[in-house]
């Protein structure tokens, strides 16, 4: 099996679980927000974005820095799980203290006082857990992850059906994120028990140093990454209140829902960007990434088009006319999936190699975020967050490809993304001339006229599909 198959592979498993697991937690979702409502939909929501907030420190690139090492040198797994074990269980322990002095000096009510509490022991569940999801990427055994998300979906279904049920409060929805998270460590440890070997921890203080220095500009820009995505949340309900960020939340929920497809896609590549980059193997680097970018920016940018123009009937179906303000914000959101895309390929290329860039991009992307939100949030509500959100993407999108094209290698775009938005845009104007046909007959001929202008200007070849049917056939 060569090294694309075995992207393939690993792709396969993790987005082919994630599709399961997609099924059955949008259905849920969709009752959920129904069953909660705005308020207290928003009241979870920012309890979720203050706790995910300190929660990135107990990673700080560490995750990263193993998978990257360990997938060169597999013999390390042990001493790279034991190490970073210990270190997280204290990182754990320095996240839940500063989530709790974020509380005592934000003004939340005792709603979202007592959310924070149940969430907080999600910190040290997730933080153990993902030691061994970094491992289990090393080794490009993606499968095995995929179990996790399988059983962790099925138990936040069951429970989350049952609390709804037998009609439980808010806090009894809040604490399955923390019942859920016990659920993976747990598949985890039993997972890496039976196919690598034991566990035990370790506090090498040379090692872990020399690690923690290695990860230190990874760290800074994941931190930055998750406040880039969760200080709006915040920003939001400061300014507007609970029920605008459940407003806002709805729409959000879906279109994160998908975003583990770009996620995912970055992360299959990585333990073979860090193989090739070592090897020096650029060029094949070069050809599977320009192949990859284009294949999924010419699947989902119709996709895009498609939901902006029917945003108002999606919602309405899916939540009811009580969400029926998300809808606009809704067809926004869906270009920030759009960018998403590029932006994780774009960055799992960085952390190879120029980690300092990585945090320095996202320090940039933040403060401009945070600049619009406060200006713009009170004027324009949730419009400006999620405008402001696809401006801040947009620009990791161009400083990294910048940094990419000019310091690691001549990465075409051209035909990724330029050509499939030429169609696209097409593909728009046959929607708005003919607006009035049929519903189900208009989705379908639009995709159609979006293909044929496709292949007229040549951004889908032969090769493409070529490259399509050895990537599938893995087996």
């Amino acid at each position: 099996m060569d090294r694309t198959q075995k992207i393939a592979k690993n792709t396969f498993f993790l987005i082919g679980a994630q599709v399961f697991s997609i099924v059955g937690r949008l259905l849920f979702s969709i009752f959920l927000v129904r069953y909660l409502g705005a308020i207290n939909l928003g009241y979870i929501s920012v309890s979720l974005a203050l706790v995910e907030l300190f929660n990135i420190i107990t990673d700080f690139g560490l995750g990263i820095i193993a998978t990257r090492q360990v997938s060169q040198d597999k013999s390390q797994a042990a001493r790279y799980i034991s190490n970073t074990l210990t270190l997280k269980l204290l990182l754990s322990i320095a996240a839940s203290i500063l989530v709790l002095i974020g509380l005592k000096f934000m003004s939340y009510n005792g709603e979202v006082r007592t959310i924070v509490y149940i969430l907080i022991p999600s910190i040290f569940l997730n933080s153990l857990f993902s030691s061994f999801v970094y491992i289990f990427r090393a080794f490009e055994n993606m499968q095995h992850e995929s179990f996790v998300s399988l059983a962790s979906t099925f138990f936040y279904v069951l429970l989350g059906s049952l609390a709804m049920y037998l009609k439980l409060n808010v806090y009894y929805i809040a604490a399955l994120t923390s019942i859920c998270a016990f659920i993976n460590l747990l598949s985890a440890v039993i997972l890496y028990l039976k196919n690598y070997g034991g566990i035990g921890l370790s506090f090498e203080i040379d090692f872990l140093k020399s690690l923690f220095k290695t990860s230190l500009p990874i760290g800074i820009g994941i931190i930055l990454a998750m406040a880039l995505s969760r200080l709006d949340v915040i920003l939001l309900s400061y300014f507007k209140g609970a029920e605008a960020v459940g407003l806002y939340s709805a729409p959000y929920r879906l279109v994160a829902t998908f975003l583990f497809v770009p996620y995912y896609l970055a992360t299959s590549m990585f333990p073979a960007i860090s193989d090739w980059k070592n090897q020096n193997r650029i060029g094949d680097l070069k050809n599977v990434v320009e192949e990859i970018l284009r294949i999924s920016m010419v699947l989902i940018i119709p996709v895009a088009v498609f939901v902006c123009w029917f945003s108002d009937k999606i919602i309405f179906i899916l939540y009811g006319s009580q969400f029926i303000a998300s809808a606009f914000v809704f067809s926004l959101l869906v270009w920030y999936l759009v960018a998403a895309f590029p932006a994780h390929i774009f960055t799992h290329l960085l952390f190879s190699s120029h980690t300092k860039e990585y945090a320095i991009f996202y320090f940039i992307a933040l403060i401009i975020n945070i600049t619009l939100n406060v200006l713009l949030i009170p004027v324009w509500g949730i419009t400006a967050v999620a405008v402001n959100a696809i401006i801040s993407i947009l620009v990791i999108d161009v400083l990294s490809y910048w940094r990419i094209y000019s310091g690691f290698f001549k990465l075409n775009i051209v035909k990724p993304i330029i050509l499939p938005s030429i169609a696209a845009a097409v593909m728009a104007i046959f929607v708005f001339y003919f607006k009035n046909l049929n519903s189900l007959f208009l989705s379908f001929s639009s995709v159609a006229v979006y293909f044929l202008i496709l292949y007229l200007i040549k951004g889908v070849t032969k090769q493409d599909l070529t490259f399509i049917k050895n990537y599938i056939n893995f087996r």
